[in-house]
């Protein structure tokens, strides 16, 4: 029993023994496991840790600036590649632990050493400061220099951070562009021409002195403010204001020109005659971003040219007076000729023959007056009397005029539709005459001229569907003459020039005058030896036709009193014998005061005035347009015709304008102060020539 219970409690050892074993070496095993996790996750830690190192070193070695960290108590703890080659630090230097080494060493480097040393003893003491400043090297390097102190997330201090960032290019294009700026200034303040400068809001950027002198505004003055209230400009003639250079630009987005006679009015009110241009200011995306414009004064050369001009056309007038009289006497013995031819035929009773040579005269006549508005076209331009008409007549009636015995064959090819214009069938006569003789001229030993005529019709653009047509008729005169020499294709229009000895030049300026104030347009093509061509577009009418003046024979005729005002006696002699032959009776006067004055009279008396015709030009006096307020005064229904020697006098081309019934110019026909009288005066004071009583000499 005894030994039982001994190997009971040896058996029950055992099994605690084993147990306490087991459960040792369960424990035993799991802090084994656990080391090995431990160990593991170390092992990962320190991986993770050097991937991060690893990963920073390239972040500090790839960036172009130079990094150095210092620990807390000033000794380097990193610094990358980039600080050795910007400081040129020796291999000794940099892997020397002694960092008040390389201090030393790169503080020589630097153009203020003591600066530099001083920066870095005050951020060593004083640690939680930031610093940025630029440093520059003896090797001509410019530096920017970073120094901040490197913070935990709970604000804990680990030392500072330097870092260095090359500016040394930056520097250099930062100097060219200030020295271009200011070479820019100077040339600005030096040149004599107003510069100025906006946005795209036409806000002033820039204004350079002569800028400054022709506005008036002090540059401080005028940066930002809208350009027009500064560059007040208005056309010198009408006052209108100038159309701004900056819309004018933004909207073509192209260089562009002021409009001739341009005023730029100064702040103190003093006027400047400008030529100026603008143009787009573009980046480089080719974006406009603003406009220069670009003006100067010409006022006294404006002056000069016009003075130089004006002796210039003096002594061309000299010598066009020459060729002007020895047409005006060709022309004048036509006249005096078949006058005296007309008196013979009137001694023999030869009816037929009178008429004849009396309508030869008369066609003289017209020649003359063509050659007195050529002149006065040239000398004085004006208006044009425009009525609406057919061409091809004219251009057949002055071209075989032109042509009448020489040795040039002519052609015609006309439209037989060819739309009606509105002209003044004289200036027209002049462009046909001058063109037509240009072409003889340049045809020496004989040629053909090929006339031509047709419609012509171009499409205005809008952009939508309200686009507009425009209607010309286009005349073109082709010679098979010698041709333009080239370089004087584009001075041809100019007046004085000439490509022939004795020319006087302005024949092609008179045409060129002519067709522009028929809002028309003229180019030529030649070619040297082979001949030249003239194209002239004159707008289309849709007016009818006004047809020329019926024989004197079927013309009505009127009655009533006419008051006739001019200071030549011929002149009234001839006017009130028209009148008579026409039915109607007269009142002379010579001046202004007389024709008021008899007209006043003769409506108190109640002695019925049917019209008057007065004279603008009055010499030493008053002429009709003097006279038209006082007449009006009287009697406000009045027909009042003006008439004038100046054919192309602003009254006579628009009367209505300048308050005026109707105008008539001299030279006249009986046929045509018939027309003029008989569209005013009331029906019931006209009759048909059949009725007309006989008015007894």
């Amino acid at each position: 029993m005894h030994n039982i219970l001994i190997h009971f409690i040896s058996s029950l050892i055992i099994l605690i023994v084993i147990a306490i074993f087991i459960s040792l070496n369960r424990k035993l095993a799991k802090e084994i496991k656990q080391s090995r996790e431990t160990e593991e996750a170390l092992r990962c830690s320190r991986e993770e840790l050097r991937l991060k190192t690893a990963i920073l070193e390239a972040l500090f070695n790839s960036t172009s600036d130079g990094m150095i960290i210092i620990d807390q108590n000033g000794n380097r703890s990193y610094q990358n590649r980039r600080v050795a080659e910007m400081w040129k630090i020796p291999e000794d230097v940099q892997s020397s632990n002694d960092t008040k080494k390389q201090l030393h060493y790169v503080m020589q480097k630097t153009k203020d050493p003591e600066n530099f040393l001083s920066l870095v003893q005050h951020m060593i003491k004083n640690k939680d400061e930031t610093y940025v400043d630029i440093i520059e090297l003896t090797d001509g390097t410019v530096v920017e220099r970073y120094t901040g102190p490197v913070l935990s997330q709970d604000g804990q201090n680990y030392g500072r951070i330097w870092t260095f960032h090359d500016i040394t290019n930056y520097k250099r294009v930062e100097r060219l562009l200030a020295e271009e700026k200011e070479q820019l200034s100077i040339t600005l303040r030096s040149i004599g021409d107003g510069v100025i400068t906006t946005n795209i809001n036409g806000e002033i950027l820039t204004i350079n002195k002569a800028a400054v002198e022709l506005t008036g505004w002090e540059a401080e003055e005028a940066a930002g403010k809208p350009l027009r209230e500064i560059f007040n400009i208005v056309n010198e003639i009408s006052r209108k204001p100038g159309e701004c250079p900056v819309s004018k630009v933004l909207e073509t987005k192209a260089t562009v020109e002021l409009a001739d006679y341009t005023v730029l009015i100064s702040k103190n009110g003093s006027e400047h005659l400008i030529a100026d241009s603008a143009a787009p200011i573009r980046n480089g995306k080719d974006e406009i971003t603003g406009v220069v414009l670009v003006f100067r004064d010409v006022t006294e050369k404006q002056k000069l040219e016009t003075s130089m001009q004006r002796t210039q056309k003096l002594e061309s007038l000299g010598v066009l007076a020459g060729g002007i009289a020895h047409d005006f006497n060709n022309l004048l013995n036509g006249v005096f000729g078949f006058l005296e031819l007309a008196k013979v035929g009137a001694l023999k009773g030869n009816i037929a023959l009178v008429k004849e040579y009396l309508d030869d005269s008369l066609d003289v006549s017209k020649r003359t007056l063509a050659l007195t508005r050529q002149l006065l076209t040239f000398a004085k331009g004006g208006e044009p009397s425009l009525k609406t008409v057919q061409l091809a007549p004219i251009l057949k009636k002055f071209t075989q005029f032109a042509l009448s015995g020489s040795n040039i064959a002519c052609h015609f090819k006309i439209d037989d539709n060819l739309w009606p214009c509105d002209c003044d069938e004289n200036l027209i006569g002049q462009i046909i005459d001058n063109l037509v003789i240009n072409a003889k001229q340049a045809m020496a030993d004989g040629g053909t001229i090929t006339v031509s005529a047709c419609n012509v019709a171009t499409i205005e653009n809008h952009g939508n569907s309200n686009n507009k047509e425009n209607k010309f008729i286009k005349i073109s005169i082709k010679d098979t003459g010698i041709g333009i020499p080239r370089d004087h294709l584009q001075k041809i229009f100019d007046p004085f020039f000439s490509s022939r000895e004795k020319g006087h030049g302005l024949g092609l300026a008179t045409v060129h005058s002519i067709v522009k104030r028929h809002n028309g347009s003229i180019d030529v093509q030649s070619e040297p030896g082979k001949g030249s061509i003239f194209h002239v577009l004159i707008p289309a009418s849709e007016k009818p036709v006004i047809t020329d003046n019926e024989p004197l024979t079927a013309k009505t005729e009127g009655s009533g009193t006419i008051i006739i005002m001019d200071d030549e006696d011929f002149i009234l002699k001839v006017t009130s014998h028209m009148l008579i032959s026409l039915g109607y009776e007269y009142i002379l006067t010579k001046t202004s005061l007389e024709a008021i004055e008899s007209f006043s009279e003769a409506e108190k008396k109640g002695k019925k005035i049917a019209a008057l015709i007065l004279d603008l030009t009055v010499p030493g006096g008053k002429g009709g347009k003097e006279a038209l307020p006082r007449i009006q005064e009287i009697r406000a229904d009045i027909p009042v015709i003006a008439m004038s020697g100046y054919s192309d006098d602003p009254v006579i081309a628009n009367p209505p304008k300048h308050g005026f019934t109707d105008a008539i110019a001299k030279p006249f026909t009986i046929s045509q102060l018939s027309a003029v009288l008989g569209k005013w005066i009331p029906k019931s004071q006209i009759k048909t020539a059949s009725e007309r009583i006989p008015h007894n000499k």
